[in-house]
């Protein structure tokens, strides 16, 4: 719908422009209302049969309609024969004119109209016997002199009969079809200039809209081009390429261009094979290896276009195997050391006595920690491993609970804590037993430590579809809303001042690390909720087997 502002004003000056002509008409038009009246009604005339007696009085509305007049026609008794003017009762009038009692009081009455009776309404009686002996043929008679320029009627001798025209429902002869057609054009007129307009203003809009698509298409590309990273953007369904950037060029084997179907275009068919397991959702790994170059590829979609980025991680993968390498060969080197000065630090311990005893014990039990934390790296390490390998197998989950009850009994004993397993039997899944019993030992082993005197550790498993939900909560002291986010990154570790006091010997950090590295190796998540003095829930889901 329009609406400026412009277009508002000129329906304005529309209403204006029909005043104006409106005026016209009444006084130029109207003042030869009456001639241009007398030239319809003559030709009307020429329509009537000679014979009046043979005219119905359907025929006389069908000529009434036609040339929106009224007619009364009276015949030389001055009786009215037929008459189309629907307000008039011409019988009445008959009877008024053959009462000799009304025409002898009717003489004696003024002639001035404003002196007549209302039912005299077409003329009276004496003036109608005046009219048909009359000589003249034609005498035009106004119904009221005040309504002389609005309202004509005329009488005329046709055939010795008197016919009677007069505007049908009094209307008055204007051109009204001028007025209407003159509007429908005018409004037409208007519509079409604002509708180019409209057009003119959406056409700019659009090639500012694609000026402003094209440059930010250029920016993209201009982005894509200058990224360290290849880009490839194939079009759905048939997946022929729609865009590629030189870095593509530079990384694989590409022979094909825009348009054509991507198997087609690389003669590579390690990254045929990655491209096309990503689109059929089979991908196992996003990282391959082409040419001793390793990739990461990232893949999503957007609409009917899928999006697939590769990233050289060579570098990074050697600096990992580097680093990886560097912190193995560390650990050996120090356990050897380690484990010797464990040896000694057991022989003086019968040995010595006193303030040597107690400052041995501590050497023992430092030397512990370290050993426990060179564990924890190389096993971390060998998580981490791409070459790392699982013995996968059937585990109870009951089985594999009460087992670590069994070993952490002695420390339940220590803390008083109570252990509640309601874990049913027929809960198996598939993966390394070994990693797993580290790993949930680990969560259970916490539950106990971090829990208060006479505390509660729940271990819950719960079947739902093709997953198994385990549960490891405790009422213990929880862990700050602000570490949470924290407890799995490697070496991070949660206030020690809130373990004081609870025989909990400070931690490698690297426990849950180990845990979620394991979860996520038998596919599976791993989610923590805790709040402070309330207590800690484990929640991981693993596949069933």
């Amino acid at each position: 719908m329009i609406k400026t502002k412009k277009f508002w004003i000129t329906l304005f000056v529309l209403l204006i422009i029909n005043f104006m002509l409106f005026w016209a008409e009444k006084v130029i038009f109207l003042k030869n209302s009456s001639l241009r009246f007398r030239e319809m009604f003559q030709i009307a005339l020429s329509f009537f049969p000679k014979n009046y007696e043979n005219l119905t009085k359907a025929e006389l509305g069908t000529l009434s309609n036609r040339f929106k007049i009224d007619f009364t026609i009276v015949n030389s008794t001055g009786d009215i024969v037929l008459t189309t003017e629907e307000k008039f009762n011409y019988e009445k009038y008959n009877i008024s004119l053959n009462n000799k009692n009304y025409l002898e009081n009717s003489k004696n009455k003024s002639q001035n109209y404003k002196d007549q009776e209302k039912q005299n309404y077409i003329i009276s009686p004496q003036k109608l016997q005046m009219l048909l002996f009359s000589k003249d043929e034609e005498l035009q008679y106004s119904y009221d002199p005040e309504l002389i320029d609005k309202n004509y009627f005329i009488w005329k001798k046709h055939h010795n009969y008197l016919v009677r025209g007069s505007f049908k429902d009094n209307g008055k002869f204007v051109r009204y079809d001028f007025f209407i057609f003159f509007n429908i054009v005018m409004l037409l007129f208007i519509f079409y200039l604002f509708q180019q307009k409209e057009y003119q203003i959406i056409s700019d809009r659009d090639e500012t809209l694609n000026e402003s698509q094209s440059s930010v298409d250029d920016y993209i590309t201009s982005i894509f081009q200058n990224i360290d990273m290849a880009v490839l953007i194939l079009e759905k369904p048939d997946f022929t390429i729609a865009y590629f950037n030189s870095k593509l060029i530079e990384y694989f084997q590409l022979v094909g261009k825009k348009g054509d179907y991507y198997k087609l275009a690389f003669l590579n068919e390690v990254l045929i094979q990655q491209i096309t397991k990503v689109i059929s959702g089979n991908l196992d790994s996003r990282e391959f290896e082409i040419d001793e170059k390793i990739y990461l590829l990232s893949y999503t979609e957007i609409q009917n276009h899928s999006f697939f980025i590769f990233n050289d991680i060579t570098e990074l993968k050697q600096n990992e195997i580097m680093k990886r390498r560097y912190i193995d060969a560390i650990s050996h080197e120090l356990k050897t050391p380690l484990t010797n000065i464990l040896l000694y630090s057991e022989k003086l311990e019968d040995q010595l006595s006193g303030q040597a005893a107690i400052d041995n014990q501590k050497v023992y039990q430092n030397g512990e920690a370290l050993k426990k934390l060179i564990n924890d790296i190389l096993h971390l390490s060998k998580l981490d491993s791409p070459n790392m390998q699982m013995n996968v197998v059937k585990i109870d989950l009951r089985q594999i609970f009460i087992e670590i009850m069994r070993e952490l009994s002695m420390l339940m004993d220590q803390t008083g804590v109570d252990l509640e397993l309601l874990v049913k039997n027929g809960n198996i899944i598939n993966g390394d037993r070994d990693l797993l019993y580290k790993a949930l030992r680990n969560l259970v082993e916490n539950g106990v430590k971090y829990n208060k005197p006479e505390g509660i550790v729940k271990i819950e498993a719960i079947k739902e579809s093709d997953m198994i939900q385990i549960k490891i909560s405790d009422n213990g002291l929880g862990i700050p809303e602000k570490d949470l986010r924290y407890i799995f990154d490697r070496f991070y570790r949660v206030d020690q001042s809130r373990t004081k006091g609870v025989g909990v010997k400070d931690g490698t950090g690297l426990g849950l690390s180990i845990v979620k590295h394991v979860i996520h190796l038998h596919k599976g998540v791993i989610h923590v909720e805790s709040k402070v003095d309330v207590g800690t829930t484990f929640t991981i889901k693993l596949p069933c087997s």
